[in-house]
This record gives structure tokens, sequence and C-alpha cells, in this order.
């Protein structure tokens, strides 16, 4: 993030509690971004990249194979 990120949000948020979602991108945009980053063997990269399992990278693969 750097230190200017850094002193950005402190700046803005300094003195409240702040959280932010663990799963932050919407499994529409995480279903196209798979089937779009997918080069027929880099599965467990995208799981990882993602913060996904490699069976649910798999089952939205396999979904789109279905779907051609």
């Amino acid at each position: 993030m750097g230190y200017k990120n850094t002193l950005l949000v402190y700046n803005h948020f300094a003195g409240q509690y702040v959280t932010f979602p663990k799963k932050f991108l919407s499994e529409q945009y995480l279903y196209e971004a798979i089937v779009n980053e997918y080069d027929g063997t880099n599965a467990k990269a995208l799981a990882k990249k993602y913060g996904y399992s490699y069976s649910w990278v798999m089952k939205i693969l396999k979904r789109e194979h279905c779907n051609k």
C-alpha cells in the first residue's frame, strides 16, 4: 500500500474503527476475471490471487466450459 497511501487512510479515518470485507469483489466480477485470466494451467495461481480455493476456481471454469 505504501507510506503515502497509508498516511491518506490514517488522516481520513484517524480515531475510527474501520473494517474491510474479506471478500471485496463481487462474485460476478470474480467469475469473469477467472475465466478471462485462465490460460489452461494457472487455476492454482488464480485461486491464490483471488483468495478462493482451487476447487471453487475449478467449479467456475467447469461451469464456463459447459456453457460454451
